[in-house]
């Protein structure tokens, strides 16, 4: 899995690694780490054989309460994803801004 860029961690033992987005816990997450309002950002996964596609999920947001504040409120949550195929095949998919 590849993205486009990464948030440095700002405390120790944060991670918004890659790996986050796969490990099955929604107290975990990727961040990007471009300035602005985070458009044009990405994430690649490649596959070492050929596999069928059958469901997505996308939780758009952080669920994860720290120090007593919902981090889903304080962090900035994906609105819109286009989902690309290989061979060109696309996807748009915008999110309400409601917590899952």
């Amino acid at each position: 899995m590849t993205v486009s860029s990464i948030l440095s961690p700002e405390a120790p033992l944060v991670s918004c690694l890659p790996a986050n987005l796969i490990d099955n816990d929604y107290a975990t997450c990727w961040a990007e780490g471009k300035p602005g309002y985070d458009i044009g950002e990405w994430v690649k996964s490649t596959f070492t054989r050929d596999v069928e596609a059958t469901k997505l999920s996308c939780v758009p947001g952080l669920l994860k309460m720290e120090d007593g504040k919902d981090r889903w409120l304080h962090n900035w949550c994906l609105w819109t994803v286009d989902v690309l195929f290989y061979g060109g095949a696309k996807i748009t998919y915008s999110f309400d801004d409601l917590k899952a």
